[in-house]
C-alpha cells in the first residue's frame, strides 16, 4: 500500500467514487483525491483498482483483479455501479475491512443486512435454486444465477429470518424443510 501527500486525514467514506479508467497504475494515482475515490487500471485486461482508503487515513489500498498476478478479486459493474468480491482487509495501517456493493461501503463488523433494496426477482431466483438436501454456499448461487456474491448472501439471510431457509455453516444455505 502506497501514501500520497495529504496533510490531515479525511472523513470515513460511505460510498465509491469513480476516478476513471488508466493504463499505467501512477496514472490512477494522479486521479485519487478523497477516501473513497477509486481508478480501474486497465491493459489489454482488468488489472487493479487503485482506491483511496475509504477509512479516510490517506493510503491506497489496491485491488488486483488480475488473476494472473496471483490472488484477485471478482468486479461486477451492476447499473454502472462497483461492486467488489470479496470484502477488502488492509492487514496493515488502518486495518480497514469493507464490502463494496453497488457503489456503496459496508463497514465489516457493523450488522450486514440488505441495507442495499434487494430485487424481489432475486430473491425469488435465490429460493429457486435452494435445495433442500443439498446445502449451497452463496458464491454458488451467486454464479448460477449471475448475481453479485453480496446481494446473494443478503437475500439468503432474509429467506433464513422469513423461515424460508436455513443457514449452516457461515455463507451454507438450504431451504426450508417444512
Amino acid at each position: 500500500m502506497q501514501s500520497y501527500c495529504q496533510s490531515e486525514p479525511m472523513p470515513k467514506a460511505v460510498q465509491v467514487r469513480s476516478r476513471g479508467t488508466v493504463e499505467r497504475y501512477a496514472g490512477a494515482l494522479e486521479r485519487l483525491r478523497t477516501a473513497g475515490d477509486y481508478v480501474v487500471v486497465f491493459r489489454g485486461v482488468l488489472r487493479a483498482v487503485a482506491m483511496s482508503c475509504p477509512d479516510g487515513c490517506g493510503e491506497v489500498v489496491t485491488v488486483n483483479l488480475d488473476p494472473r498476478s496471483g490472488p484477485a478479486w471478482r468486479r461486477y459493474d451492476a447499473d454502472s455501479r462497483l461492486s467488489l468480491y470479496p470484502s477488502v482487509w488492509r492487514d496493515t495501517g488502518c486495518r480497514a475491512h469493507f464490502i463494496v456493493c453497488r457503489d456503496r461501503i459496508h463497514w465489516c463488523g457493523e450488522y450486514l443486512s440488505s441495507t442495499t433494496p434487494i430485487d424481489a426477482k432475486l430473491t425469488g431466483a435465490v429460493l429457486l435454486i435452494l435445495d433442500r438436501r443439498r446445502p449451497l454456499h452463496f458464491e454458488k448461487i451467486a454464479d448460477a444465477i449471475g448475481a453479485i456474491p453480496w446481494e446473494v448472501l443478503w437475500s439468503c439471510r432474509d429467506l433464513v429470518r422469513a423461515g424460508l431457509a436455513n443457514e449452516g455453516k457461515p455463507g451454507v444455505f438450504w431451504r426450508d424443510g417444512r
